[in-house]
Order: C-alpha cells, then sequence, then structure tokens
C-alpha cells in the first residue's frame, strides 16, 4: 500500500492500473500466499495503459522539453534547474522554458521555497516512463553527464557525495572505476557518520563491485569501514570476517592504529562469546604491533 501510493500520489487511475499490472505479474504475494513486503519504486514497471497516458501527455510537450525531462528523470524524483542545465549542456532560458511547460502540463512542480531552483515529478510513475523511454547506454552518458556536472558544481558540498557516487556507479562502464570508488567510499563514511550503516554498507558494497585496479591497501581500506558497518547493525560475524581478512595488510603496511583497532573489536567479540583463547591471541597480535612503548594502543 504504502509503495503504490508513493509512486501514484493517490491518484485512482494509477493505483488501478499499478495494482491491476501487480496482479496479473503475480508480484503481489509470495510463494506462501503472503503479501510481499519488499516491494520497492524502483522493481515497479509503469503499466501499459499508465505509459500511454503519460506518453501522450509528454509527447504534447515536444522533442526539447522531453530531452530536458529524462535528463532531470536521470537525477531523481527531485532534482535541480542549475544542474540539469549543466548536464544538458544547453543555456539556462531553454532549460527553464521546458520545465515551465512540463510545470504548465502538471508532470512537474516546485520542490522548496522561492530561493530554491528544486523542482519535482508530480508523480514516481511519470518518471519511470521518461526513464523507460532511455537505451541502457544512453542512460549510462546521461548518469556520467550528471556525475561530472554535480562534481564541477558542487564539489566542496559533503551532501551531495553520495549522489556523484550514484551517478558513477550507474554510468557503469563509462566512469573509471577509480574515480567511483573514491565516491562510493567517502559516501559510505558519509552515511555511518549521519548513523545510516545500511547505506554504508550498501555504498561499499558497490565499491568491492569495482575490481579494476583494486589494489590490496584500498581493498583492505574498504573492507575495514564495511566491517564498521556491519557491527553498526549487529552483525558481528560479518564484520569478523572483513576485518580478518583486511588485518594482514595493514600489518603489512605497519599501520599499528588501525591494527590495534581492529584487534579490539575482534577481542571484545571473542570474549562476548567466550572464545578467550582467540581472544588471547588477537591480543598479542595487537600488542606485536605497538611494541613496548607507553601508548593507549
Amino acid at each position: 500500500v504504502e509503495v503504490i501510493h508513493r509512486e501514484t500520489e493517490g491518484n485512482p487511475f494509477f493505483v488501478q492500473s499499478v495494482y491491476r499490472h501487480l496482479a496479473e505479474e503475480g508480484r503481489l504475494f509470495d510463494d506462501d500466499g503472503r503479501w510481499r513486503t519488499d516491494l520497492d519504486a524502483e522493481s515497479l514497471d509503469v503499466p501499459e495503459g499508465v505509459r500511454l497516458v503519460i506518453g501522450q501527455r509528454l509527447k504534447r510537450l515536444g522533442d526539447e522539453t522531453q530531452t530536458v525531462l529524462r535528463h532531470a528523470a536521470v537525477m531523481g524524483l527531485r532534482f535541480e534547474l542549475g544542474l540539469v542545465e549543466r548536464a544538458c549542456g544547453e543555456d539556462g532560458e531553454a532549460v527553464l522554458t521546458a520545465i515551465e511547460s512540463a510545470e504548465t502540463a502538471g508532470l512537474v512542480f516546485p520542490a522548496s521555497g522561492p530561493r530554491s531552483d528544486r523542482y519535482e515529478f508530480s508523480h514516481a510513475l511519470v518518471r519511470q516512463t521518461l526513464l523507460e523511454a532511455l537505451s541502457a547506454p544512453r542512460r549510462q552518458r546521461l548518469h556520467l553527464a550528471l556525475a561530472d556536472a554535480i562534481e564541477a558544481a558542487r564539489a566542496d558540498e559533503m551532501r551531495y557525495t553520495a549522489d556523484i557516487a550514484r551517478h558513477l556507479f550507474d554510468a557503469g562502464p563509462l566512469a573509471e572505476p577509480g574515480r567511483t570508488r573514491r565516491f562510493l567510499f567517502e559516501a559510505g563514511r558519509a552515511a555511518f557518520t549521519a548513523a545510516a550503516a545500511d547505506e554504508a554498507l550498501e555504498a561499499y558494497n558497490k565499491a568491492l563491485q569495482l575490481e579494476d585496479s583494486l589494489e590490496d591497501e584500498e581493498r583492505a581500506r574498504i573492507l575495514y569501514h564495511r566491517g564498521v558497518a556491519w557491527r553498526g547493525l549487529s552483525r558481528w560475524d560479518d564484520a569478523a570476517r572483513d576485518w580478518l581478512e583486511a588485518l594482514p595488510v595493514f600489518e603489512r603496511l605497519g599501520e599499528a592504529e588501525t591494527v590495534t583497532r581492529i584487534c579490539w573489536d575482534l577481542v571484545s567479540w571473542h570474549a562476548w562469546a567466550n572464545r578467550m583463547a582467540e581472544a588471547e591471541a588477537l591480543c598479542n597480535r595487537g600488542l606485536a604491533a605497538v611494541g613496548e612503548q607507553p601508548s593507549v594502543a
């Protein structure tokens, strides 16, 4: 109910069309006959009837307006005119004219106050219809263009790091893997700082998928921070697996502080499970990394 309402904004025709579509596709119930709870916006296809209705409204706006709206759709349900303008390579007047036409047609509306240039699609299904009209390679190009535009305009604003990372990842092979990993890593750290361990975990998982030119040291740092995210979700077994893989790399690099942080957390995990022999071994391993000089570590 929540997903359908969010995607349709309660429009009766859209609600009925989406519900019937899900029913016909057999996606309302799981294998045991219970209502599914894992439906999300990204997995919803736009039903044919809705697509035709929205498509007709878009067609009346003309090709130039549709091009601008597709850039905006790739950016997200909410978008900023200035960033869309940069990504499109169009002058501000052309972009503004396109958005005004879409607003008149009831497809977008201002998403904030008079001092902002943020807009929002009137329905998520409008955005989905625009996206479905794009081929995968075209969508990847638009994601890369948006990543470049946001980085050029907002690189010094931490709140845009996750957006840049998402667009680079969705740009696929068009984005340089090292650049994508760097932004995903920073997005993960920012998410964890904001107490969003699940979002941090998603960012680190994506970063580890990009194995091209991934050196042992970089992999170890991502694994360490992913372990911290696992710990934040109380999934200590997963955290321990990542930390144990990363630990030898930090020992080889001589990074005593990181070695002791890992050992300390692993010792706590083993001690709570009454595995004292393993805890003692890790204590000795951490002490070996810091030497005999007095220190907090």
